[in-house]
């Protein structure tokens, strides 16, 4: 039987008008658990958006296991792939506003993605290319076999290598510079992200945006 996490984003377009609308049925008490977001985001990050906003719209922001952090954890450790960048990218523009039921107070899903998720996010893909590095020159994986399908438009498997992963890691955090959404100026914002640069300046995305984080720091 084929599932919403099997369908790829060539596949579902055409439901997308009917299922998206019914999202919040599955919210309302829960269905899906932050254990389903991940397959769901990498199969499918159109409806994985929609779903994690009707998430945490719906669920208390607290850190009760019913509540909406659950979620928020499992956004934090989401491999560095594209269909990851793009679900952040879009939860940190999004101004939808959100009660915290500890303080009472209002906040937005940009304010919560942006101190709760993106840090970590960032520290964890970090890890995990670090970790697929070491791998690769240890010998206990080759190149081709380290190579991860994605899904594009076309509903066509791209293989990626590390050093691809590393550039679209660059690439994110470079426009997030641009909108303005971290500081360059900032050593929690981007100490982790200069080493890692450093790291891999022979990359020219890396190196790109080893310059641009020195430009705001010095």
């Amino acid at each position: 039987m084929t599932t919403l996490i099997d369908l790829d984003i060539q596949t579902l377009t055409p439901y997308l008008q009917i299922l998206i609308p019914s999202i919040p049925s599955l919210t309302s008490p829960p269905v899906i658990t932050s254990m389903d977001l991940p397959p769901i985001v990498a199969h499918n990050p159109n409806v994985a958006y929609s779903l994690v906003l009707a998430l945490l719209t719906a669920a208390p922001l607290n850190a009760h296991p019913q509540g909406s952090y659950v979620y928020l954890d499992a956004l934090k450790q989401l491999p560095p792939t594209l269909p990851s960048f793009d679900l952040l990218a879009r939860l940190l523009q999004d101004t939808t506003t959100l009660t915290d039921f500890a303080t009472g107070g209002k906040t937005t899903v940009t304010d919560v993605v942006r101190l709760e998720v993106l840090g970590r996010f960032i520290h964890e893909g970090i890890k995990w290319l670090e970790n697929a590095e070491r791998e690769e020159r240890d010998g206990l994986i080759s190149d081709d076999r380290f190579a991860k399908g994605v899904q594009n438009v076309r509903v066509l498997v791209q293989l990626i290598t590390c050093a691809d992963m590393v550039a679209q890691l660059c690439r994110f955090y470079t426009s997030l510079m641009r909108l303005s959404i971290v500081d360059p100026a900032s050593d929690s914002d981007a100490t982790e992200m200069v080493h890692f640069t450093l790291r891999n300046s022979r990359f020219e995305e890396a190196n790109a945006l080893y310059r641009l984080l020195a430009a705001g720091r010095f």
